[in-house]
């Protein structure tokens, strides 16, 4: 089967692909012209007026993207999480889950603590 020719197969037409990256973030946009990568052309969307910034696809551009997608995901690991407010901490009344500890556990990590303890009392 793999090796059959496929005989529904159909060429692509040449409007298949884009020829530009676009992007919406003005974020990413800022990056880009720090970068010396300036957009060529704008448009909004009919429905929402939202811009829409499209760059000619160069491997500069690319190389740029790779380095604000890199930086974005280390952002969102490290990012600090939000303060609890008030109404965020339970009630006596309420049931949080828990798993179930079995008391062997319980007194393994007892007696790592008190190992650690008394590393700590020695140095």
């Amino acid at each position: 089967m793999e090796n059959e020719e496929r005989k529904d197969y159909k060429p692509l037409p040449k409007n298949a692909f884009d020829h530009e990256y676009m992007t919406e973030r003005r974020r990413e946009v800022q990056f880009l012209a720090e970068k010396g990568i300036i957009y060529s052309y704008t448009r909004e969307t009919p429905d929402y007026k939202i811009t829409q910034y499209k760059y000619k696809k160069t491997p500069a551009l690319f190389a740029a993207l790779l380095e604000f997608y890199t930086r974005l995901e280390l952002e969102k690991q490290y990012r600090p999480r939000r303060p609890f407010k008030p109404d965020d901490t339970p009630r006596e009344t309420e049931v949080l889950p828990d798993k179930e500890v079995s008391p062997d556990k319980v007194k393994e990590m007892q007696e790592t603590l008190d190992k650690l303890s008394q590393k700590d009392d020695t140095e």
